[in-house]
């Protein structure tokens, strides 16, 4: 369940979203499903109650404005009552979407906070119409750890899962460069940037375990991996094969068994991109899931000729 999916819910109170939350969890257990992926945090955010962010505008239109009940222990409640388990998805740095959601960030939103203090001028940034926290600064690594520690001590959640944003896509020199010059100590741009997202993907780990060992932290990455390392500088490779990163990847595969790219490449049709993450070494009790975009049954393959 995204926030996409919660713009289709009645929020408004607490029997209405429980109404909403029941009828899709039915269905859910239903298919036969064991787990629900649920956006607790989709925009510097929270759908329960958070000491660090505010509350989600998701919830009434107002982001920090109290809904009067808790989303995330709804969820949990009804999840749990079903015999479903259910993990916490969270975007770690995205602060504000492309398309300008949410208009407005409350007071105590840690972003609005940084952004107006000249001291962290640059601990959140822009690009193409987002803003995002600057994956480069020690302190908002922290933020995001805690986030996911407070997640995992107020509530009975199953695990914990980051979704595929990681450095923005087409974030070039200038996104980041005071905070190269400050950090880098001249390493390569590419190598920094993917040390700073491992840095982030080790303490989130590491805080989710410390809470409980049996809870499980994964990583839902983009399908096309080459993008994953040069675009998004998200080294998925390296946290597979070394303990101490993820419990496991679900990477998006959403290509069709016949796709095609315009100029008629298939390597990512289904059975080649598959074959490509199974390749991949896997550290002792890494576990590999496949994600599939429901959404797009009936659509055709994708490809250049659909």
């Amino acid at each position: 369940l995204t926030y996409l999916e919660y713009q289709g819910m009645d929020m408004s109170s607490e029997a209405s979203f429980r109404t909403a939350v029941a009828t899709a969890f039915d269905q859910i257990a239903a298919l036969g499903a064991n787990t629900v992926v649920a956006h607790v945090r989709p925009f510097s955010d929270a759908l329960y109650r958070s000491a660090l962010f505010p509350w989600s505008h998701l919830l009434t239109g107002a982001q920090g404005a109290d809904p009067g009940y808790d989303p995330l222990a709804v969820m949990v409640e009804e999840a749990h009552g079903r015999g479903l388990r259910l993990e916490a998805l969270v975007n770690p740095y995205r602060i504000r979407g492309a398309g300008g959601a949410p208009e407005t960030l409350a007071e105590g939103n840690p972003a609005a906070l940084y952004a107006a203090d000249p001291e962290k001028s640059d601990w959140v940034l822009q690009q193409d119409g987002g803003t995002y926290y600057n994956p480069a600064i020690p302190e908002v690594r922290q933020l995001i750890v805690d986030g996911v520690r407070e997640i995992c001590q107020n509530y009975q959640v199953d695990g914990v899962q980051f979704d595929d944003y990681f450095y923005p896509e087409g974030a070039d020199d200038s996104f980041d460069q005071a905070a190269y010059e400050r950090l880098a100590n001249g390493a390569d741009r590419g190598d920094w940037r993917r040390e700073n997202v491992n840095a982030l993907v080790r303490d989130a780990y590491a805080a989710v375990k410390a809470v409980n060992p049996s809870l499980t932290f994964g990583i839902s990455p983009q399908g096309n991996n080459d993008n994953n390392y040069n675009i998004q500088y998200s080294d998925v490779a390296l946290w597979m094969a070394e303990s101490g990163y993820v419990d496991y990847v679900m990477p998006q595969i959403y290509w069709g068994f016949d796709y095609r790219t315009g100029s008629g490449r298939d390597d990512f049709a289904f059975e080649n991109c598959l074959a490509g993450w199974l390749a991949l070494p896997r550290a002792q009790g890494v576990k590999l899931y496949v994600g599939l975009g429901a959404y797009r049954i009936g659509a055709g393959d994708g490809g250049s000729n659909d």
